[in-house]
Order: structure tokens, then C-alpha cells, then sequence
């Protein structure tokens, strides 16, 4: 027996909609029903068009995120979205500046501050020195965006 799908709209009838750009398998499989190993099929399939591994270099698992509007397409073939990577990192990144904050990244990829300092430990992205943001004691790390582009690029899954 299968349990029914709860009806998530707003009382206006509106649906409801996605504070972080980027969805855990965890949501992932609260959506679909599926678990990772099925996420990772319908991705290589082609079903689901945009999802990353941000894992730590030389991790023994994946770190899996998924676009959210990528979910919403699969669940709901009809809808479209963005066909190219481009498109799709100006929705992910939160503005078109030539930099990004530490914290910008937590927020956006739906993970932990430690998991993105972490990120930039492993060299990932491109420390920006001498920023004006990053002079306070407990700034947050200034990035380049390109290096972020390239590390999405990078770690796309196909």
C-alpha cells in the first residue's frame, strides 16, 4: 500500500515554492520516493537535466545536489526549463557579480558552512586576497565566481 502524496500549496491555492536553489537527496527522495541510486539513473538518463556532486576531492561517496526546478521537471514532464548550464547557474548563484561570499555558497548549493570552507581547503574555487569584505576577523571567504562556474562545470553530473 502506498501512502497518499500530500497537496503542498499555500492557502491561496498557490504552490509552495523553494528557498535554496539546490536540493540533498534527502529531498530528493521525500519528492520522488526514490533513493539515491535512483536519482543517480534518472540523471545519467537524462530525466533529470542538472545535478552535482560536491563532494571533497578524493571522497570515497558522492555529495549529490540536485536543482530544484530539475525535481519539479521530473516529476512534471510538461514543465520546462533552462536547456543550458549557463542559464541554469544564474538561477543557482545568487547575483552576476565577478565575486561570491563563503556563506553566498552555503546558501545556495544547501549545505554547511564547514562543507564549503571545506571545499576551499581542497582549492576548489579561487580565494579572492585582499578583499574589502574579507578584512573582519569573521568575514566570509571571497571567491571568484568563474571558479565557482568551473567547479559546477567540473562536477556536473551527466
Amino acid at each position: 500500500m502506498s501512502q497518499p502524496s500530500l497537496d503542498l500549496r499555500n492557502r491561496d491555492g498557490s504552490r509552495l515554492t523553494f528557498i535554496r536553489p539546490m536540493l540533498g537527496v534527502e529531498s530528493w527522495r521525500a519528492l520522488t520516493g526514490l533513493d539515491e541510486d535512483e536519482l543517480v539513473a534518472e540523471v545519467t538518463s537524462g530525466k533529470v537535466r542538472f545535478a552535482f556532486n560536491l563532494a571533497r576531492q578524493g571522497a570515497d561517496r558522492q555529495y549529490l545536489r540536485v536543482w530544484s526546478r530539475s525535481i519539479i521537471c521530473f516529476l512534471n514532464p510538461e514543465l520546462t526549463q533552462p536547456q543550458s548550464l549557463p542559464e541554469v547557474l544564474n538561477y543557482i548563484l545568487p547575483h552576476r557579480r565577478h565575486t561570491l561570499r563563503a556563506s553566498d555558497l552555503m546558501r545556495s548549493f544547501n549545505v554547511s558552512s564547514q562543507h564549503v570552507l571545506n571545499l576551499i581547503e581542497d582549492k576548489c574555487f579561487a580565494e579572492v586576497s585582499g578583499h574589502a569584505d574579507a578584512a573582519h576577523p569573521k568575514a566570509s571567504p571571497v571567491l571568484t565566481r568563474a571558479s565557482v562556474v568551473n567547479f559546477l562545470t567540473e562536477r556536473r553530473i551527466k
